[in-house]
């Protein structure tokens, strides 16, 4: 009699039945700026797709990967989801983890917007759910408003994280771009996580494989892979979001800011 592969076992039967409680974690969550657009400049082709599935994986294999403390990931869609036990040593590691991807995410010319709390959740890898989800959704949603990640003032106390972070109007947030953050990411990573896997494993080229540059030159491609986002046609709110990270990185770096370059806005004609 041919064995029926749907049906549930033991463990699972048990695994559904049973009422686990919340896990006190520090969580996050973020998505892609402008990825519905991206979705339809792909259409049906497998490279493109290819491209946004890879840039998906990136995250979640890169922060998925054991550290001290495990690190739970979920996405869906360009949302991404990750929660780690409250650790001093594992929650800054995830914090410059998280802050490198953040680099590393828009010079390839996608913009992160998100927030991180403390607090009650359910994480495994089938579901995710609880009232700090919720909280950090709503610090994305409602606070962030620019391409920034948002960090609650507790987090922050949980470990030092000197050097990638900024308070601007009351509000804490990642700040890795800096000529400083990047020399140290370049100067600090190797092609090894903390458990001795490889970073190219995951599919993430390491830092460390990368010839020694100064930081600002990484500042400066990073910039100049924005200027074609600030050149094409956005709607003024989508606008608004890019100039605040362009003319950010570019007073950094002593460069024009995002109103030396044409505006072109939908229905502009242009010649």
């Amino acid at each position: 009699m041919a064995r029926n592969i749907l049906a549930p076992t033991p463990e699972r039967l048990a695994d559904f039945k049973r009422d686990p409680s919340y896990e006190r974690r520090v969580v996050v969550f973020y998505d892609m700026l402008g990825w519905r657009s991206e979705i339809a400049d792909a259409g049906n082709d497998p490279a493109k797709i290819g491209n946004l599935r890879r840039l998906i994986l990136s995250h979640t294999r890169v922060l998925s990967m054991p550290v001290k403390a495990p690190v739970n990931v979920s996405t869906f869609s360009d949302n991404i989801v990750i929660s780690t036990p409250v650790d001093r040593v594992n929650v800054p590691y995830l914090l410059r983890a998280i802050a490198i991807m953040q680099l590393m995410t828009t010079a390839l010319h996608f913009l992160i917007r998100g927030g991180i709390t403390v607090g009650n959740i359910y994480h495994d890898e089938e579901v995710v759910f609880g009232p700090a989800f919720n909280r950090a959704y709503e610090l994305e949603s409602q606070i962030a408003v620019y391409p920034r990640i948002i960090v609650e003032k507790e987090v922050l106390d949980i470990g030092a994280v000197e050097g990638f972070h900024t308070l601007e109007d009351g509000v804490h947030f990642l700040d890795p771009f800096t000529s400083d953050f990047i020399k140290f990411w370049l100067d600090n990573s190797s092609d090894r996580d903390h458990s001795g896997n490889k970073f190219i494993d995951a599919g993430v080229p390491a830092a460390g494989k990368l010839p020694p540059l100064p930081g600002y030159v990484g500042l400066q491609v990073i910039l100049d892979g924005m200027k074609p986002r600030i050149r094409s046609t956005l709607e003024d709110k989508e606008y608004s979001k890019v100039v605040w990270l362009f003319d950010r990185i570019a007073r950094r770096l002593g460069q024009p800011l995002s109103s030396s370059y044409p505006r072109v806005r939908p229905g502009d004609v242009v010649e």
